[in-house]
């Protein structure tokens, strides 16, 4: 009976036996490293006194599966939140034994296994199949490394490092200035800022830290010396004397890395079984990595085009619609690009087409959206300009277009005509301004192309027969200037129909520009 008592004792799970009134009749295990009670402490209080009080019920109903029954059995294990302590919480799955016909228990026998204390690790695959944000489930994942902290075992400090690659531009997008592809870091709370000011320095700079060098899917325990020199001097500082990283694979190659950073109590018990459970956490961030890469194509597919990787035309007029500042359209068109195609091929033609949208993102300013309104047509959104700053980036992207190509791109230059139409347009509705920039951009045709025009808005805007007008003069513009535009290209009319479609479909309307 002793040797039970110690085994019991020992053990990493708790076990509590409750009589058949609902109080604690006898505790074992380590529930003053969980709850800061000591065992003798519970003994005599309710079993509720425990528990979260949104899991009451759940308890009393996982004692309750079977109160007749005569035999021990363990029924399905439910998971209940305890309250310690403090009120810090600590997440458990009960197996429950009912044990009310044995004399000499005359109750339930609960075994609470603590999910910081189990090799599986499933809170953050629970909110990963929630759709919860991707930092949501990294900071679950890494959470599950935190331990405990009992006497004699410090905690130790973790950090997630994740990048798009080392690409310089994101191979989805093809955007050097893609948001969602920006290296970030993701942290427990505790650990230290200068830590992991140390880290995020070493992921975003030139300097290439030792988990870039790791082959894919490599887990390694390290001495500190082996970490960047920055790196290495921080956490010395805060008492730090080895770690353990790992890189994670996304579709072959290495999308992360996730580093734990220990003092001397808590290295002597990372190996083992929470080796194991370190393991099961890189494996659980790399579904979440690849989820979100997953995700984040779905995105560009619905709002992007797929030749040029700019937005497309339903993302442009929604990103009008939605800003609420001032703003100017640019609408960019590619001379003689028929010919192009004509005397060069069609693959050419698309080679000129993924050279100006390349040149198109430079010459713009940083938050500037460009787009690929269908064919050889473009346009920029020009957020928060006034009409000479948007004259200033169209030019710029006159002078960018129509610089010589590179060889074997096609032709050995392009050009280009640029209308521009000022944010005062917007009185006539979405579709005006638009609209007043093409044409705009068609004037700039006749003129010899190579040029900017800037629209002049009529004073009002009639709502049936103006807009019957402006589609009659757009097709009349387009029969006489067009010298060789790609087939599919869509009237004003069309425009406006789209417009309205975006309009309607748009459910946000941030304050700022919307970036490509």
């Amino acid at each position: 009976m002793v040797a039970a008592d110690k085994l019991l004792g020992a053990v990493r799970a708790m076990v509590v036996t409750v009589d058949g009134r609902g109080t604690i009749v006898d505790a074992r295990g380590p529930i003053e490293e969980y709850l800061h009670h000591r065992p003798d402490e519970c003994i005599g209080r309710r079993a509720t006194d425990f528990v979260a009080e949104e899991d009451v019920d759940l308890l009393w109903a996982g004692f309750g599966q079977a109160p007749e029954q005569t035999e021990v059995r363990y029924p399905v294990p439910f998971r209940i939140t305890l309250v310690g302590r403090d009120r810090q919480e600590v997440l458990v799955d009960v197996l429950v034994t009912n044990a009310l016909q044995d004399p000499e228990i005359s109750g339930w026998v609960a075994v609470l296994v603590p999910h910081r204390a189990m090799a599986t690790v499933t809170e953050p695959l629970e909110l990963l199949l929630a759709d919860e944000p991707l930092p949501v489930v990294m900071t679950a994942a890494l959470r599950a490394l935190s331990g405990p902290t009992p006497a004699g075992w410090a905690p130790f400090s973790v950090a997630l490092c994740y990048r798009s690659g080392d690409a310089e531009r994101c191979e989805d997008c093809r955007d050097e200035r893609c948001s969602a592809c920006r290296a970030g870091v993701v942290a427990v709370p505790g650990v230290p800022a200068p830590l992991l000011d140390a880290i995020h320095s070493c992921a975003a700079t030139e300097v290439v830290p030792l988990w870039r060098n790791m082959p894919v899917g490599t887990l390694r325990d390290v001495q500190l010396d082996e970490l960047p020199l920055l790196v290495t001097a921080v956490a010395r500082v805060h008492g730090l004397v080895a770690a353990r990283v790992a890189t994670i694979e996304v579709e072959g190659r290495v999308e992360a890395a996730l580093l734990s950073f220990y003092d001397e109590r808590s290295w002597a018990r990372a190996q083992g079984h929470w080796r194991q459970r370190w393991e099961r956490v890189v494996q659980v961030l790399a579904v979440a990595l690849h989820h979100r890469r997953a995700q984040h194509r779905l995105q560009l597919a619905a709002t992007h085009d797929g030749l040029t990787g700019l937005a497309n035309r339903q993302h442009f007029l929604a990103a009008l619609h939605a800003y609420r500042g001032q703003v100017a359209v640019l609408y960019v068109d590619l001379d003689r690009f028929k010919l192009v195609n004509d005397r060069h091929g069609h693959f050419a033609g698309d080679r000129v087409l993924v050279e100006v949208a390349r040149r198109l993102r430079e010459a713009c300013r940083a938050g500037d959206l460009v787009a690929r309104l269908g064919g050889d047509e473009f346009g920029v959104l020009v957020f928060g300009a006034t009409t000479e700053e948007a004259e200033s980036v169209g030019r710029r992207i006159i002078e960018a277009v129509t610089e010589p190509l590179p060889a074997g791109v096609g032709p050995p230059s392009i050009g280009v005509s640029v209308g521009l139409a000022g944010s005062q347009a917007m009185l006539g509705g979405l579709a005006a301004v638009v609209e007043l920039a093409d044409r705009a951009m068609y004037r700039a045709k006749r003129a010899g192309g190579g040029r900017l025009a800037v629209a002049h808005p009529p004073q009002r805007f009639a709502a049936v027969s103006g807009a019957k007008a402006a589609e009659s003069d757009g097709a009349g513009e387009r029969a006489a200037a067009d010298d060789g535009a790609a087939p599919g290209t869509e009237a004003p009319a069309a425009i406006a129909t789209a417009t309205a479609t975006a309009a309607a479909a748009a459910t946000t309307r941030p304050e700022r520009a919307v970036s490509a």
